[in-house]
């Protein structure tokens, strides 16, 4: 069934959990990416990892403030399967239409989990 995109629309909010698959235009293909902010023309995405190797170096390289990496454990309300880190410094923007497309094309699927709101002051915050 070929939804429109305003009823795709509706769908998407602040706080939720995204997939990016390989094929997605932006992002961090084959992570999952946190709809930070939703507004009239764009949407807001921090990507996550759980790879701590990764982090460190990053922090090491870059003498980035650790503080904007903050990391969440599984739980009840997150889809997090083991100790998740999300990126911060890289913010994904995408115009409303564009993710919209993403989503209808299978680029981009939404998950189960969202963020909690302690959680995502720790996400604005960093």
């Amino acid at each position: 069934m070929d939804l429109p995109l305003s009823l795709i629309e509706e769908t998407v909010n602040e706080t939720e959990m995204y997939f990016f698959t390989k094929e997605t235009e932006k992002g961090v293909p084959g992570h999952i990416h946190v709809c930070v902010r939703k507004g009239e023309k764009y949407i807001l995405f921090t990507a996550c990892t759980s790879q701590t190797d990764t982090i460190f170096k990053f922090v090491t390289r870059t003498n980035a403030d650790p503080n904007t990496f903050p990391c969440f454990a599984p739980d009840n309300i997150n889809c997090f399967k083991q100790l998740t880190y999300i990126n911060c410094n890289n913010i994904i923007e995408y115009g409303k239409t564009e993710f919209l497309n993403q989503i209808k094309e299978n680029k981009v699927y939404k998950l189960q989990g969202i963020i909690s709101d302690d959680a995502m002051q720790l996400i604005i915050k960093g």
